[in-house]
This record gives structure tokens, sequence and C-alpha cells, in this order.
């Protein structure tokens, strides 16, 4: 690949309990640097593709602690933005993120969430970039970070960066006023790839749904009704690229 991967996300800090409960007997709660634009950042620097992480955050220790954990896998936070008092975080109310499926968010105020359109310069950010990867999780916060995502997903197109999305559905997170089929398919008319399962595409873009799917279902049904759902987004959007 030639130019550098822009990754735009919100910096956050995963706490998990070291048993099935919070409370728990030792009293042991673990900390992991977190944010799904972030892990993605981590893995590409690790297959040593440039890559950047843009954010926000705090100007104190534990963001500094956090960044020197992307920098030692490679990742370039240069563009990287100290601002505000609060970094978001998020709890994992089981020991192996499996056996419950509830999580606590904390990301009201935080300083990624107060980020407005125009504060970030994106004509620098997308110097020697050819490729902008972003998800759905930065629009379900507040309707300021819509504007600041459509900015850079119009500069991106405009220089002709492809533009990667993971429709990470948090029904938890979509808590101002809007619904994603209200947001999302304006964003998504820039992107070229288009990630998430058949129930995050029909409940951001409006794609048709089986509610007949259920856990018994066959992989094979789950195959066959993808590539309807896959169909159905490229001919819904005409940017969007079939990379198999």
């Amino acid at each position: 690949m030639k130019g550098k991967v822009v990754c735009f996300g919100e910096a956050l800090i995963r706490y998990q309990p070291v048993e099935n409960s919070f409370f728990n007997e030792s009293n042991t709660v673990t900390a992991y640097p977190g944010g799904s634009e972030a892990n993605v950042a981590v893995k590409l620097g690790q297959l040593s593709i440039p890559v950047s992480y843009i954010s926000a955050a705090p100007d104190n220790e534990i963001t500094r602690e956090y960044l020197e954990i992307l920098n030692h896998h490679h990742v370039d936070t240069c563009g990287f933005i100290y601002s505000g008092s609060r970094i978001g975080s998020y709890i994992l109310l089981s020991a192996n993120g499996l056996s419950k499926g509830e999580v606590i968010y904390d990301r009201n105020h935080s300083s990624f969430s107060q980020l407005k359109k125009g504060e970030l310069d994106w004509e620098h950010i997308f110097k020697d970039c050819t490729w902008f990867h972003w998800t759905a999780l930065t629009p379900a916060l507040n309707s300021e970070l819509t504007e600041v995502i459509h900015e850079a997903l119009e500069i991106a197109s405009a220089k002709g960066i492809t533009i990667s999305v993971d429709l990470n559905y948090r029904n938890r997170l979509w808590q101002y006023g809007k619904k994603p089929l209200e947001v999302m398919p304006g964003l998504i008319k820039y992107c070229h790839i288009i990630m998430g399962n058949i129930w995050a595409s029909h409940t951001m873009l409006g794609t048709s749904i089986d509610e007949n799917l259920n856990r018994e279902t066959s992989p094979e049904e789950y195959l066959e009704y993808a590539v309807k759902n896959s169909q159905e987004i490229f001919i819904q959007y005409s940017q969007c690229t079939d990379c198999s």
C-alpha cells in the first residue's frame, strides 16, 4: 500500500473485572487501552503498514501512556489532539468479554465528544494519506461529531482517498434524538468499503432483514442472506467496491 492509513475515532479506556462481577472478592478490575479505531491502527502498525491515529483526550499521564502503547506498535500519533478534561471509558461486565453482553459507557462530555467541525486540520491530517478509516461509533455520540466526520469525508473524497467504515452499532450510544437511519446514509455515500453484519446494515442503512434468522439458523443460510444484503448495498451506494 502506498501512502498511509488514517484512523479516526475516540480513544477509550476499557475496564474489566477479573471475575464475573465488578465488585468481586479479589476487589480487582483491570484496565486496557480501547477504541475500535485504535485497535485497527495497532493491527495495521503491527503489519508494518504506515498508519496515523487521530483522536482527542486530556493532556495527562494516562493519555500519554495510552499513546506510548500505540507508538510501541508503530502507530503515528503526531496528529493527536490534547483537549478537554475527560477521556472516555466503558466497563465490560464480564471477565472474558463473552459471558455477558452488557457494557456500561462513560463517554459523555469526553474530550473527543466535544470536538467541533473546523477544529481539525484535515488538509494536514490527510497529507500523504491514501486510506481513511472510521466507524459508526463516532456519529453515534452527538450531532457535532456527525458534522466533524462529514467534514472529514468530504475532504477525503475530494482528495481521492479510499474510505472504509465499520458499521459498529451500539444502541446505547444513539441517545441524542437521531436514529442511525437518519444519519448514516448521508455519510456512507462517501465510502468505498462498508463493513458490518446484516443487522447493523438494516438498522443504519435500511437494507432488508429476515426476522426468522436466529441462533438456530445454519451458516449457509446466513451466508446466503449476507450475499443478498451486500447486493443491496452495492445498488444503494455506487461508490462501494467489491473487494472479493
